[in-house]
């Protein structure tokens, strides 16, 4: 994988690959967060119950 821009020589099936892929990764990071904020939401309203 290189970075940078495509050669408009490559075909668009290559192109159509590279794209599919890129953006599984950007939602897979997507849900790592989601899920991280959820926890931080649910750890911070623990804490706030524990002390209330």
């Amino acid at each position: 994988m290189h970075s940078g821009c495509l050669p408009p020589s490559l075909p668009s099936s290559t192109v159509r690959t590279q794209i599919s892929s890129i953006s599984s990764s950007i939602m897979a990071s997507g849900m790592i967060s989601f899920c991280y904020a959820l926890f931080c939401f649910h750890l911070t309203l623990s804490v706030e119950i524990y002390l209330k």
